[in-house]
């Protein structure tokens, strides 16, 4: 994560500015829009087992995919991966088989 330029500077300044979500989270789960969450299972930055309960608290539907061998930047760190998910299981709606690279947690 370090190795990006301006990161960490970005995820201070987010921490130090970043107001409550809820309100938008409360709108988005009543939409009734799909909700899909993709999550390296080494991040360390927002640890999954820290809010995972939070996001299916908020907003049920929530499909969650964790990406193995993937931190915080799943999309940099894991690019195949990530992008088979967006492409293979999100924008085609294409439900394959599982792969080894990533399970899908769904409640």
């Amino acid at each position: 994560m370090m190795k990006y330029k301006g990161f960490v500077r970005a995820l201070l300044s987010t921490r130090k500015n970043s107001p409550s979500m809820e309100n938008e989270q409360i709108r988005i789960a009543n939409a009734g829009l799909p909700v899909f969450c993709i999550w390296g299972d080494h991040d360390k930055v927002v640890e999954l087992n820290s809010v995972e309960a939070n996001i299916f608290k908020r907003i049920p539907t929530t499909e969650l995919y964790v990406i193995s061998k993937a931190g915080h930047l799943p999309h940099m760190e894991q690019t195949s991966t990530f992008n088979a998910i967006v492409f293979d299981k999100i924008m085609r709606k294409k439900y394959l088989e599982a792969s080894s690279a990533y399970t899908l947690k769904k409640r």
